[in-house]
């Protein structure tokens, strides 16, 4: 059996610590009065980080941990600062334009980034997701998202 590479342990180790943190950010949030509430799906979040992170550190130490390799790829890293840079933005003008509009550009920019080409496969793709996402939110986690307000 191969031995994993050294980030897949760093990767489901911050997985882990990041849900630990997410879950202890929502038990201090008010409970919502309807529906599950911020705190509720903070929760949830959180745990499924630290179950996912765990799960993979488990699997790679399992498996045998290779060596730390400390190359940098241009690429990927242009790729990195884009991601970072597209998230940002989105959530700069969130507040202003709203889920319904930032959410499909975040998703059809990152997918350009990621190599995407089919614009059309994106839009579907994007619009589908921001409306699925919209309705959990809105109707069955009673967590009402940002409404576009720039005027």
């Amino acid at each position: 059996m191969d031995k994993k590479p050294f980030s897949e342990l760093m990767t489901g180790i911050l997985a882990a610590c990041l849900g630990i943190a997410v879950f202890c950010y929502s038990r201090t949030l008010k409970p919502a009065e309807l529906g599950i509430g911020a705190g509720g799906y903070l929760t949830a979040v959180g745990v499924i980080f630290i179950i996912l992170g765990g799960i993979q550190t488990v699997l790679t130490l399992r498996s045998g941990v290779g060596k730390p390799v400390w190359h940098i790829d241009a690429q990927k890293e242009l790729k990195v600062v884009l991601i970072i840079l597209t998230m940002v933005v989105y959530l700069l003008l969130l507040e202003y334009l709203g889920f319904l509009i930032m959410t499909p550009l975040l998703i059809i920019s990152e997918m350009a980034v990621f190599g995407i080409r089919n614009w059309w496969k994106s839009i579907i793709i994007a619009l589908l997701f921001t409306l699925v996402v919209y309705f959990l939110f809105t109707e069955v986690f009673m967590v009402f998202l940002p409404r576009f307000s720039l005027f």
